[in-house]
């Protein structure tokens, strides 16, 4: 009898393998999903918020409702060139996936490894879309990724760089004929209020701090302990000015700084946000007036929730971003002058919390970027022939 179950088993096994992909096939072949290439649920809650919000912008302009999503960082074989092959589009992003480690590998030498030879069976369009350039102080690009970037620039429908810092450095790898492809596109979490429906934002008295602690010897040399003793002093004086102060972890590596706010004893609500799903986010970020922000979505997030931002920066693309913003008077540079840290962010924090010129000017930028993005957005229907 249990022979006869097994035999049985195994055929219903089979006929339901042969349902599925029959259904499979026909799905991929309506053509109505966009391969979706992305972080879209890791311990960085910033690119679990980026990649959702990427799709919301495609379904927002009516350009895809229906999306297969891959993870980026896994291989690319001939069945994933079928599936691209039978979407409506391939669209990789955003984040900063230009860089070498995370997903360190000797196919393409940058996030996704995908070969050359396989950039070339993807015959429907591809979209790159609003990624960055991540390399970190003292990071040198080689030549497998030169050489890769070149070949997905030339294969690439349409390339979307996130700001424009990281656009300058690419074009220093590219080639004379690759560097006219390259096309400003924001992060789509700078526009959050622009497509995605939230309360209105009030005035909490809630200043947010965020400190990022992946490759802390890349982000503080050898001066983590000043950098982040000064960090915690400038808390400690919010603290005694009467501000509720909120530390927010996005990933758990954020927590190893709790214990320099501790030292210093400083009174704050913990928030560790690195699982929270989108809308936890945003609710979140709705009720903070003014963040202290290490990590790029620490800044981009809450930006694109009208929050005002003080960027503290260990990575150019902090830099790069505000330049795009016309804001670098929001900047603190955590590896210059080390021991003025604390007196500059009180400074910064006085002159923009609660200011009509700021929030007036945080509105304008984004309302700029996002006719930058509309008309980005035009281009990608043009390209798969919207209807």
């Amino acid at each position: 009898m249990n022979i006869i179950n097994k035999i049985y088993g195994h055929i219903k096994m089979i006929v339901g393998n042969t349902i599925y992909k029959f259904i499979e096939e026909k799905k991929w072949k309506s053509g109505k999903e966009i391969f979706h290439v992305t972080y879209y649920s890791v311990a960085n809650v910033g690119d679990t918020v980026l990649s959702y919000c990427v799709r919301h912008l495609f379904q927002y302009y009516n350009i895809g409702n229906k999306f297969n999503i891959t993870k980026v960082n896994e291989k690319v074989d001939l069945k994933q060139i079928s599936k691209m092959n039978h979407s409506k589009m391939v669209v990789v992003g955003g984040g900063g996936l230009f860089l070498p480690d995370s997903n360190t590998n000797s196919v393409s030498g940058w996030q996704w490894p995908i070969s050359k030879d396989y950039l070339h069976k993807i015959n429907t369009p591809l979209i790159l879309f609003s990624i960055g350039y991540n390399y970190f102080y003292g990071q040198e690009p080689g030549n497998i990724f030169v050489d890769n970037l070149n070949e997905v620039v030339n294969c690439a429908d349409f390339i979307g760089i996130r700001n424009s810092g990281s656009i300058q450095a690419l074009n220093k790898l590219l080639t004379i004929e690759n560097r006219t492809k390259l096309m400003y596109q924001p992060c789509t979490t700078t526009l959050i209020r622009k497509f995605i429906q939230l309360t209105p934002k009030k005035q909490t008295g809630r200043i947010a701090l965020n400190m990022a602690f992946d490759r802390p010897k890349l982000r503080f040399g050898d001066n983590e302990l000043i950098i982040c003793e000064q960090v915690a002093k400038a808390m400690k004086i919010l603290d005694s000015e009467g501000y509720d102060l909120v530390y927010v972890a996005h990933c758990e590596e954020d927590l190893e700084f709790l214990h320099y706010l501790n030292e210093h004893a400083v009174n704050y609500i913990l928030k560790d946000i690195s699982q929270y799903k989108p809308q936890e986010v945003f609710n979140f970020y709705n009720k903070i007036d003014l963040i202290f922000g290490m990590r790029g979505h620490a800044q981009m997030i809450p930006f694109g929730l009208n929050c005002e931002i003080i960027t503290l920066s260990t990575h150019e693309k902090m830099k790069w971003f505000l330049q795009d913003i016309n804001s670098m008077d929001w900047y603190i540079n955590l590896n210059e002058d080390i021991k003025s840290i604390s007196d500059r962010m009180i400074d910064i924090f006085h002159k923009i919390y609660n200011n009509p010129e700021v929030t007036e000017r945080l509105l304008s930028e984004q309302n700029r970027l996002w006719n930058i993005t509309t008309e980005n957005m035009r281009l990608i229907c043009n390209i798969i022939n919207c209807d």
